[in-house]
């Protein structure tokens, strides 16, 4: 898709094109602006150019703090999970911290019945 998108220009303008058009047509625009956030995060392969890959991640990391203010329920803490683990990884473990205990307060009090909020971290950042 990344080299179609080349030969019309910028292919990351291409990319976040279509995610436009599929959050304009989406049932749930939430879901699709996360499934941007972790496209851009991870693009398995279909970007080739290196040099896109610093953009990406700023750009999958909008996206997330995009939903974590504009979004509620489990896409908000999908995203403040996803952010946390990014955070994370990058040696910003103050902010990941902080968004942890974000991440830790909005599921309790979705689920006040909730004894253990663990978060599994493989699968929020995979």
């Amino acid at each position: 898709m990344g080299e179609l998108l080349r030969l019309k220009g910028d292919v990351l303008e291409g990319i976040d094109a279509v995610y436009d058009r599929l959050e304009r047509i989406a049932p749930n625009a939430d879901d699709m602006r996360f499934r941007r956030a972790q496209y851009y995060l991870r693009p398995r392969g279909l970007i080739r150019d290196a040099s896109d890959v610093p953009r990406l991640r700023t750009m999958g990391r909008d996206a997330l703090e995009s939903l974590v203010q504009r979004s509620n329920g489990s896409m908000r803490d999908k995203a403040i999970a996803s952010l946390a683990v990014l955070q994370f990884h990058q040696g910003l473990y103050a902010e990941a911290r902080e968004l942890f205990r974000l991440y830790d307060k909005a599921t309790t009090e979705s689920d006040p019945d909730t004894t253990n909020n663990t978060l599994n971290l493989d699968s929020t950042i995979n």
